[in-house]
């Protein structure tokens, strides 16, 4: 086999890995909408979920990928726009979004937002959303801010 024919192999296999990855992300976007339209079903309460999603290249060998623990807005929305991160706080001076360890919080909603941490994997959200990324979902919506 010479270089020519080789190139050819190449260009096949690399089409068949940008296929795959558009076939993740046709599955993994549904996947990640229907995950969150059964919590805000389950939750009227909560207006937004937030969180970052972030890699990290230590070295060569080295890497690692997370998805933060999602934090929660109670109440009304607000701009989202001006939202950088899900620790931000209002012009007041309070936290924009609480978590499971908020007091304030039902036992039956922090359970879930527990067990909505548990299904927020890289399998899905990665190729959902991307890497290095803070995402608020709403009811209607996702807003996605690169951090990269």
């Amino acid at each position: 086999m010479n270089t020519e024919s080789f190139q050819k192999y190449v260009k096949t296999a690399e089409e068949a890995r940008e296929a795959a990855k558009l076939a993740i992300k046709n599955v993994a976007m549904p996947a990640a909408k229907a995950l969150m339209a059964a919590f805000f079903e389950a939750h009227p309460e909560v207006c937004a979920v937030a969180w970052s999603q972030e890699s990290n290249h230590y070295d060569d060998e080295t890497y690692s990928y997370r998805v933060s623990s999602p934090r929660i807005r109670l109440g009304e929305p607000i701009d989202w726009s001006s939202v950088n991160g899900a620790y931000d706080e209002d012009d007041d001076g309070n936290d924009v979004f609480t978590d499971e360890y908020d007091d304030k919080l039902s036992s039956g909603l922090k359970s879930d937002l527990s067990e909505l941490e548990r299904l927020m994997t890289e399998e899905i959200f990665r190729p959902a959303f991307g890497e290095d990324v803070f995402v608020i979902a709403t009811r209607n919506e996702f807003h996605v801010t690169d951090k990269s």
